[in-house]
């Protein structure tokens, strides 16, 4: 598979340093939240989803990179984080989106878990 754009993931020790300000980013709203307003507390967990699929993504880029200099791309440990993810991340869909729309999100999470397990890739079109 040619994959774009995937330059931005050559540097590897700048995409550690990312993921490890977002692990802070994530301590510190657990750490914060006993002190916000009720308001503000019930998004806390909805931002750690969020942060925790960010943190995934960049690791399937660097995955992906690691594929397109021709080493094979099986991380089923990976697989299963973004599964995982991806059932806490339907909750907060839920919560606030259409249920209609979910369906394609899953196709696209589920392929790219197919590649982490070395499977064969699906036909469904990402782009």
């Amino acid at each position: 598979m040619e994959m774009r754009n995937l330059e931005r993931f050559e540097d590897v020790e700048k995409i550690r340093k990312s993921d490890a300000a977002l692990v802070e980013i994530s301590e510190q709203l657990r750490a914060n939240g006993v002190n916000m307003d009720s308001s503000a507390r019930s998004q806390i967990g909805n931002y750690i989803v969020t942060i925790e699929g960010i943190r995934i993504f960049n690791e399937i880029g660097l995955a992906l990179a690691e594929e397109n200099k021709g080493k094979p791309v099986e991380r089923p440990e990976l697989a299963d984080r973004l599964e995982v993810w991806f059932m806490s991340y339907k909750e907060q869909w839920r919560s606030t989106s259409r249920e209609g729309d979910l369906h394609h999100i899953s196709d696209i999470i589920f392929w790219y878990a197919d590649l982490l397990r070395g499977r064969k890739r699906s036909k469904v079109k990402l782009g």
